[in-house]
C-alpha cells in the first residue's frame, strides 16, 4: 500500500496533482479491500460453534482434568469405604469450580467438561441408590422376570426424572449449552420408559397380542413413532431457539446446535426404516425402487431444511447415517458395474458432498433457499451471507 505521507509530500512538491494522489491511493488499496471483503465473507460462512474460545480454554481444561483425576485418586484412598462420599465430594468440587469458570469467566470448553463431569457424579450417586433400593437379580422364572421388568421401569422413571431435574437446575445456573442436549435426552428417556409401562399394562390386559415373532417385530416397527416424535419435538425446539437468535450471538443458538445434533439421528433412523423396508428384527436392508426413491427424497428434504435454517450440525449426522446404512444399497448397483467396492463409493459420495457444502454453504443457500422461498419466509430465517 502506498504510504500516505509520501503522497502528501509529492503533492506539496508539485510532482503530482491531488487528484492523481487520490487515484493512486484507491489503486493501491484495491487488493487490501478485496482481501478484507473475502475474509469477512469467509468469517460469515462459518456456522457459529463456540465450544473453544481459544487455546486458554484448552489449557484450563487440561488443568481441570488433571485436578479432578488427582482428586478422584485421593478420595479413593482416603474414603475407600464410601463411594457415596467420593462422588458427592467430586460433585461439590465441580460445582464450586463451575461457579467461577462457567458463571464468571464463561469459558466454553472447560464449562462443558465440568457439566459432563458433574452429570457423571450425579449419575453414579443415582446408580448406587437405585442398586440399594431395588433388587436387580437375574430372573429364573416368568414371574421373576415380570417383577424385574416392573422394577426396571420404576428405576428408569426415577433415574431419568432426577437427571432431567439436575440438568435443568445446572443449565439455569450456569447456562452451559451442552446441558440442553442432556435435558432433551433425559426427557426422551422419561417418555420412553413411561410409554413402555403403559404398553406392558396393555399386554397384561390382553389389549396387545404378542403370540409370535412377527407380532413382536410389527410392534417394534410401530413403536418407532416414539423416537420420531421426540426427535421432531427436539428439532423444533432447536429451530425455536434459532429464531430467537437469528444472528447466532447468544447461548440460545449454542443450545440449538446441540439439539439439532441429537435430533437428527432420532428423526432419520425411524424414517429410514419405515421408508426403506428395513427389517427391524434382523437388520436386513432390501429397499425396492419405491423405497430407494423415498430414501433419496428424504435426503433432499433434510438437505433443504439444513440450508433453510443454516445448520450444518443437522446435515452431518444425517449424511453419516445414510452413508453407513441408506446409501449402501443405492450405490451397490454402481459398484457392480464399475468393480469399485461399495464402501469406497460411499466415502467418495459423502466426502464430495461435505466438501461442496463446506466450501460454498452460503452460496448454495442463496441459490437454493433464496430462489424457492418467499421473502417473508426468508426474513424469519437466519440471514444469507453469500
Amino acid at each position: 500500500m502506498t504510504h500516505q505521507i509520501d503522497l502528501s509530500a509529492a503533492v506539496k512538491a508539485g510532482i503530482i496533482r491531488p487528484e492523481q494522489a487520490a487515484d493512486l491511493v484507491a489503486f493501491s488499496n484495491r487488493d487490501l479491500l478485496k482481501t478484507v471483503a473475502d475474509t469477512s465473507r469467509a468469517t460469515d460462512d462459518r456456522e457459529a460453534f463456540r465450544l473453544i474460545g481459544g487455546f486458554n480454554d484448552i489449557f484450563v481444561t487440561i488443568g481441570i482434568v488433571l485436578l479432578l483425576a488427582g482428586l478422584a485418586f485421593s478420595l479413593g484412598s482416603v474414603l475407600e469405604q464410601s463411594m457415596v462420599a467420593q462422588f458427592a465430594t467430586m460433585a461439590a468440587v465441580i460445582w464450586l469450580l463451575a461457579e467461577y469458570i462457567s458463571r464468571v469467566k464463561r469459558m466454553k470448553l472447560p464449562s462443558t467438561v465440568l457439566a459432563l463431569g458433574f452429570l457423571f457424579c450425579i449419575g453414579s450417586l443415582l446408580q448406587i441408590w437405585l442398586d440399594q433400593r431395588f433388587d436387580f437379580v437375574e430372573p429364573d422364572n416368568a414371574l421373576a422376570a415380570l417383577v424385574l421388568l416392573d422394577q426396571g421401569q420404576t428405576a428408569g422413571l426415577i433415574g431419568f426424572s432426577v437427571i432431567l431435574a439436575v440438568s435443568v437446575v445446572y443449565f439455569w445456573r450456569f447456562r452451559v449449552p451442552v446441558e440442553a442436549a442432556i435435558i432433551a435426552l433425559a426427557a426422551t428417556g422419561l417418555v420412553t420408559v413411561g410409554a413402555s409401562e403403559l404398553f406392558m399394562d396393555e399386554v397384561a390386559q390382553g389389549q396387545v397380542r404378542l403370540s409370535s415373532v412377527t407380532d413382536v417385530l410389527d410392534l417394534i416397527q410401530r413403536l418407532l413413532v416414539l423416537p420420531l416424535v421426540c426427535g421432531l419435538v427436539i428439532f423444533f425446539t432447536g429451530i425455536y431457539l434459532d429464531f430467537k437468535d437469528r444472528n447466532r450471538l447468544t447461548t440460545l443458538s449454542d443450545a440449538a446446535f446441540w439439539l439439532h445434533l441429537i435430533s437428527a439421528p432420532m428423526i432419520v433412523h425411524p424414517l429410514f426404516i419405515l421408508s426403506s423396508g428395513q427389517d427391524v428384527g434382523f437388520g436386513s436392508i432390501e429397499p425396492g425402487t419405491f423405497a430407494t426413491a423415498g430414501l433419496i427424497a428424504l435426503m433432499v428434504i433434510i438437505v433443504l431444511i439444513s440450508l433453510a435454517i443454516d445448520r450444518r450440525a443437522l446435515l452431518i449426522p444425517t449424511l453419516t447415517y445414510f452413508g453407513a446404512l441408506g446409501i449402501y444399497r443405492i450405490v451397490e448397483n454402481a459398484s457392480d458395474n464399475t468393480g469399485i467396492p461399495p464402501f469406497a463409493l460411499i466415502l467418495l459420495v459423502i466426502g464430495a458432498l461435505i466438501i461442496i457444502f463446506g466450501m460454498g454453504w452460503q452460496r448454495i443457500r442463496q441459490m437454493v433457499i433464496g430462489s424457492i422461498l418467499p421473502n417473508r419466509w426468508l426474513a424469519a430465517l437466519p440471514p444469507i451471507k453469500a
